[in-house]
């Protein structure tokens, strides 16, 4: 769940992110798709396993037709348009071999469905009051006690288990037990100088708005929670000196990791709170994307076809850097 009109409002974010996404990118992304994404109070994307779900609040009310209009225009066949309430436009259709499903709810909002449009039947269902017996996301037994984690964030992010498949994280016992993973993502100005540096000692590309990252797992936590608090704290360090974690700059925090148990209605959770500077890590992002986001979003080349990332060796055939 992100917020990006707040994110964007933020000082020296936009700058700071634009080696990923450029003036040019922002405005070719509206153009493509109906809406500039800077000045959407509410997104929230969805995962699953045949697809992935968003739901985009409009910027302006007469956005969600504009968004509506360029989605179908974007679609290459099989286009179907439906009705199922007078405050309903469903739309399905194929776009480079792959199903796609819109659902406008008057100038409320917006529903994409890639990859599996029966996602946006779901939504479908649940505005139409077919559904009230089944719990939403964050209602469910594993969520439903960590709903208002990090409450007020602009970013958030709940991740259910099982997490073996989290392969960023090397082996650890720490991951295997979770039964959730959750994130969030602020950003803020630091001091002149995070402590406990020296204004001597701080470096260039400290300066400007920084991150600050709380990662959290739920799990049933023996009663020495404090032991396995610092566990995580290790796995960070490991992550953090890994061949990605330095590309990524995660070896130079602004301050040491800190680690806390929270008391949660069904036992408690593991809590780590990283704050890094913006900077460094879009740069290292850029490295691992080798050009802007808003190509990736928009379906085309990199911005710069002469920079090859360090990573392009290990791309797929069908992914590597034109």
């Amino acid at each position: 769940m992100a917020h990006p009109e707040r994110i964007a409002a933020a000082p020296g974010v936009l700058e700071a992110l634009a080696p990923l996404v450029s003036d040019d990118g922002w405005s070719r992304f509206t153009e493509r798709n109906g809406f500039d994404p800077r000045r959407s109070p509410t997104l929230l994307a969805a995962g699953f396993e045949l697809g992935t779900l968003y739901l985009i609040e409009p910027p302006e009310p007469a956005h969600g037709r504009s968004m509506e209009e360029r989605f179908r225009e974007r679609l290459s066949h099989g286009e179907v348009v439906a009705r199922p309430h007078p405050a309903l436009t469903r739309v399905q259709g194929v776009l480079a071999g792959t199903p796609q499903a819109l659902l406008r709810v008057e100038d409320r909002f917006v529903a994409h469905a890639d990859g599996d449009p029966s996602l946006i039947r779901i939504v479908e269902g649940f505005l139409l009051g077919r559904f009230t017996k089944t719990p939403s996301a964050l209602r469910g037994a594993t969520l439903r006690a960590h709903a208002t984690f990090a409450d007020g964030a602009p970013l958030r992010a709940w991740i259910p288990g099982p997490l073996d498949d989290l392969s960023v994280f090397p082996d650890s016992e720490v991951f295997h037990t979770a039964t959730a993973a959750l994130v969030a993502l602020e950003l803020f100005e630091p001091p002149p100088c995070a402590p406990p540096c020296s204004p001597d000692a701080r470096r260039p590309e400290h300066d400007g708005p920084a991150l600050r990252i709380q990662l959290a797992l739920a799990g049933p936590w023996s009663s020495d929670a404090d032991a396995d608090a610092a566990s995580l704290e290790q796995l960070w360090h490991v992550v953090a000196r890994s061949a990605l974690g330095r590309l990524l700059r995660l070896d130079g925090p602004l301050s040491p990791p800190r680690t806390q148990v929270v008391p949660t209605e069904d036992g408690v959770r593991l809590e780590l709170v990283l704050e890094l500077p913006l900077a460094p890590l879009v740069h290292g992002l850029h490295e691992v994307v080798a050009g802007e986001l808003s190509d990736v979003f928009a379906g085309g080349p990199a911005a710069d076809p002469a920079h090859v990332s360090p990573l392009a060796a290990f791309r797929r055939p069908t992914e590597a850097v034109d």
